[in-house]
């Protein structure tokens, strides 16, 4: 296993990884008051649950301080499980979180390498999107109780925010309780998020197509650039970056290499129907591995 290149590896979520995020996220608490702060919870791709860790880590009670909670694409499911687990609403146990991944895998409706191969044909060759919009329902069920899949927006905690991009207006858009949004469902709200461009078909509903937040990155930096102006702090749980820059403290989710590289194989691993540890064990870990700082 040690000849494999740790990029390459996916072994689960190891006891130095949980140490690793509760020193970063102690060393901001040093320094930072929640609620003089806000928590960006970024897209990790489809093979990471480390910000279910972090936020686990953090705690519900210091989560709940924030200032403001600002979440997209993949990012967007940690904080919908965190808010579910937080309410009681998960049905994941120590016997049945075993199987995240697999329902994970089985709602895309892959069969074996092969199944995979002819999808990245299809998107080399202009196919719109890769998989279904509801390909995420199977686990969505599978995970939270249908209470939850069924809350509204309106319900939303007030310092919680979800992301997407409205095609017909070309704008960004926050999906929160005092927004235009708050008659939406969490489940139709973990259908828009995640509807990466050319990867998920977009998420429809009254004539307007929603999609994936990055799809106009110009709009999403503009839009935390803002938060970092108006913020004395910010914590931004991110895929490449690491450390202080000004007033933003970014944890890096990983200890595999690049981002977007460690993204583009777990992207591969699903499409090949392969088993990916780090998914399942992070849930684990999430929800019974850790005890908040």
């Amino acid at each position: 296993m040690n000849l494999i290149p740790k990029t390459f590896r996916r072994p689960g979520f190891p006891e130095a990884e949980v140490t690793r995020l509760r020193g970063a996220l102690e060393n901001f608490l040093d320094h930072a008051d929640p609620a003089e702060s806000a928590l960006i919870v970024e897209g990790l791709g489809p093979g990471l649950a480390s910000h279910f860790v972090a936020l686990s880590l953090l705690g519900r009670q210091r989560v709940s301080r924030f200032q403001s909670i600002h979440s997209f694409c993949t990012g967007s499911f940690g904080v919908l499980f965190f808010l579910a687990w937080q309410k009681g609403m998960l049905l994941l146990t120590p016997e049945t979180v075993g199987a995240f991944n697999r329902k994970f895998r089985a709602g895309h409706n892959i069969t074996g390498w092969r199944g995979g191969s002819h999808l990245l044909l299809r998107m080399l060759f202009g196919a719109p999107y890769m998989f279904k919009n509801d390909s995420t329902e199977e686990v969505l069920t599978y995970s939270m109780r249908p209470e939850f899949l069924h809350m509204r927006v309106s319900e939303l905690p007030e310092n919680v925010s979800f992301l997407t991009y409205c095609a017909e207006d070309r704008k960004l858009y926050e999906i929160r309780r005092d927004s235009p949004f708050a008659d939406w469902s969490m489940r139709e709200v973990a259908r828009c998020v995640g509807a990466l461009k050319r990867i998920y078909e977009p998420f429809r509903k009254e004539g307007k197509t929603y999609m994936d937040a990055v799809t106009d990155r110009l709009q999403l930096r503009d839009f935390f650039r803002t938060i970092r102006m108006r913020g004395r702090h910010v914590l931004s749980l991110h895929m490449v970056r690491d450390g202080i820059h000004g007033n933003t403290t970014y944890l890096k989710m990983h200890d595999t290499g690049h981002g977007k590289i460690r993204i583009m194989l777990d992207f591969l691993y699903l499409i090949h129907n392969l088993e990916n540890r780090d998914l399942d064990e992070g849930v684990r870990v999430a929800l019974y591995g850790v005890k908040p700082i």
